[in-house]
């Protein structure tokens, strides 16, 4: 394979990547909760929300490399595809300031050339889900809730609140008056999940972020 193809499909695999974000807030809701919660030390709860994201939009609540489903007695069945998550990369680059600079009591301001540490772009990264593998069991799955930090800072900007609460039916909701978001609490998952849910909590939870959201994924996945 050529460089130029190598390129060509590293983009491609990041392009793909970002799309399958962007759908899951158009068309998946509940798949955008989901990447919220977090569980039993698999490697998928130290990713960002967004490859969490793409995770389940694979269909899969856990997956790794090739290398790590080896070190949990597991392989990956022959023929298997795998998706791609995004990692990104940075390098040290130069940087022209000024500084100023005291000569003989008088100050003067001089150039100088430092070294900034910056996101240049973003490489793809092979996984495969649970389900394309076999082998040992795993685990019980424990989750615990967290606001993904993509979240955090304009959940505070708007002065939101969020908590969690028993739903039935539900993921959580949004109360307007109160600016409280309200999610569903960790020892009802499991059985919230096996019911008929209503995929309301992206349209009604994140409502008020989403859109930046968007914003974000594309500036952060296409740096200039």
């Amino acid at each position: 394979m050529s460089d130029a193809e190598s390129k060509l499909g590293k983009k491609s695999r990041i392009r793909e990547a970002m799309e399958t974000v962007l759908k899951a807030f158009e068309t998946n809701p509940e798949k955008v909760v989901l990447a919220v919660f977090k569980g039993n030390g698999k490697p998928s709860d130290s990713w960002s929300f967004f490859n969490r994201l793409i995770m389940f939009m694979n269909d899969t609540a856990d997956a790794r490399g090739f290398r790590q489903w080896q070190k949990v007695g597991r392989r990956v069945k022959k023929g298997a595809k795998a998706f791609y998550i995004l990692a990104p990369v940075r390098k040290k680059v130069p940087v022209r300031v000024r500084k100023i600079v005291i000569v003989e009591e008088e100050e003067i301001e001089v150039d100088e050339t430092v070294l900034v540490e910056k996101l240049v772009s973003f490489k793809s990264i092979p996984v495969f889900r649970y389900e394309d593998t076999e082998g040992e069991p795993l685990p019980e799955e424990k989750f615990d809730f967290e606001v993904p930090c993509e979240f955090q800072g304009i959940i505070d900007e708007l002065g939101l609140r969020v908590e969690t609460k028993s739903f039935k039916r539900f993921y959580g909701c949004y109360s307007i008056q109160s600016k409280v978001i309200r999610l569903l609490l960790q020892n009802s998952l499991s059985s919230c999940m096996n019911s008929a849910m209503q995929s309301t909590i992206t349209f009604t939870v994140f409502m008020p972020v989403r859109f930046r959201c968007r914003r974000l994924l594309l500036s952060s996945v296409l740096p200039s």
